[in-house]
């Protein structure tokens, strides 16, 4: 698998990638009529990236860079954009956008990559991961998902080294017996 180009969270002025996401409402520059050049390149399939704040509860979108297919058309929603460049990756970019985002869902977020696994946006490769619960664009829920995912990647390790007991260990954690979870 490619590294991929992720859609950035800020929240409580730290910058995490969004790993995954479920629901409806995020930002899709093809929802305000925009025609995009897709697929620029297999780390961004999407044909844009966006960047989002959470402020006082609200998710926000901050800036965007997508690539305009023909170039010369206007996404109102965001007004004019900050850079247009037709040689670039992405052609258009707006930088300074406080844009409210309807989201209803959840979110994983990662910050803190652990170097040494290949460069992608599964969550157990992140030092610090945190789910995030929207209702029409508030929080309802931040959970720091951490602890769970270093614990999963000790028994990833476990069963890579052969431990005898590895198979057990991941079992138990699927099920929930924290009995033998502590092993």
């Amino acid at each position: 698998m490619t590294g991929q180009t992720p859609h950035l969270v800020a929240l409580r002025e730290r910058e995490y990638a969004m790993l995954e996401r479920s629901g409806d409402g995020l930002f899709d520059p093809r929802a305000h009529g925009a025609t995009l050049l897709l697929q620029i390149s297999r780390a961004c399939p999407h044909g844009y990236v966006c960047s989002y704040s959470v402020d006082a509860d609200r998710l926000l979108l901050t800036a965007l860079s997508l690539s305009l297919d023909p170039p010369d058309q206007s996404l109102p929603i965001v007004g004019p954009p900050d850079v247009v460049n037709p040689r670039a990756r992405f052609t258009h970019a707006w930088h300074r956008l406080r844009v409210e985002v309807p989201f209803s869902g959840a979110m994983l977020l990662g910050r803190d990559y652990l170097h040494g696994h290949r460069p992608n946006l599964t969550a157990p490769r992140y030092g610090e991961v945190r789910e995030l619960v929207f209702e029409v664009g508030r929080v309802v829920v931040d959970d720091d998902m951490s602890d769970h995912f270093a614990r999963y990647r000790a028994l990833e390790e476990a069963v890579r080294r052969g431990q005898p007991d590895a198979a057990a260990r991941v079992r138990a954690y699927i099920l929930g017996d924290d009995e033998l979870r502590g092993r």
